[in-house]
């Protein structure tokens, strides 16, 4: 994108429109950088931006394919409260991590058997969950008291993520019982995924940039989420790199040289041409 628009702005072709390119921060956990970016349309007083954008293309790698559809996700943490007491007398306690086992065991068969029956989406699949930290305890000679754990729930396209969120919670309620000693943060991100009935022509354009370069040029979904969330509201949004997901997130991230050098010239031509 850098080279894109470097080149952009140094051959002038006649029919380029306006591009903006943003680095917004924090793609990983809530994109509040790209939230806030939307911020200069919807309230005004940018001069950058004075409203929303024709189209967005969100940087991710897609093996250069064309990401139509994206989950999104709701994350929240969950605490089981107990009674603290010497080790020596564990029964004199209520063991927090003991209470927090069953909420696991409700939750993994919920994962197991339910959320994947829920709904399901051409592009991306079935929605998921996931207990992916817990914590609990401050020593080992004292029965712990509190133990928590954070959730986290893939929605699909078109998916209200609070509801999707209400649902694990009358699950949990109607598998533990009332009196359970159980308490739900408010979620910490809600993200609704990208839809892909708003832009197909967009992806259509892009796509075809692509395969001329020599790119696969696929409309495709993918299960994780991108800054493309926040966009997708007030412009077609597609997503588009160079690079797998499969190397994404590990020790050493990569991706093929011949990729980059074909993304800059499909972006710049998808560009040029005023698209």
């Amino acid at each position: 994108m850098l080279a894109c628009v470097a080149r952009l702005a140094e051959e002038r072709p006649a029919n380029r429109p306006t591009v903006v390119l943003a680095c917004t921060v924090n793609e990983e956990h809530g994109f509040t950088g790209a939230t806030h970016l939307t911020k200069f349309w919807t309230e005004g007083g940018s001069k950058l931006m004075p409203r929303a954008p024709d189209a967005a293309v969100v940087a991710e790698p897609t093996l250069l394919n064309v990401v139509v559809a994206h989950k999104g996700v709701a994350r929240w943490r969950c605490h089981t409260h107990g009674r603290a007491a010497h080790s020596s007398q564990p029964s004199q306690g209520d063991n927090a991590i003991y209470r927090m086992s069953q909420v696991l065991a409700v939750l993994e068969l919920y994962a197991r058997d339910i959320v994947g029956t829920l709904n399901r989406h051409a592009l991306v699949g079935t929605p998921t969950l996931s207990v992916g930290t817990i914590a609990g305890g401050i020593s080992v000679n004292t029965v712990p008291d509190k133990c928590v754990i954070e959730i986290d729930r893939r929605v699909l396209p078109g998916d209200e993520p609070l509801a999707v969120r209400q649902h694990v919670l009358d699950y949990l309620a109607a598998e533990l019982g009332p009196d359970f000693p159980l308490t739900h943060d408010e979620p910490y991100i809600l993200t609704r995924g990208l839809a892909d009935d708003h832009n197909q022509d967009l992806a259509g354009r892009l796509a075809r940039a692509a395969q001329q370069h020599g790119g696969p040029g696929e409309r495709i979904g993918v299960p994780f989420g991108t800054d493309a969330a926040a966009f997708c509201p007030f412009a077609p949004t597609v997503v588009f790199g160079p690079g797998s997901i499969a190397q994404a997130h590990t020790c050493d991230e990569w991706l093929e040289i011949e990729q980059l050098k074909k993304a800059a010239e499909i972006l710049y031509e998808f560009a040029a041409a005023g698209i």
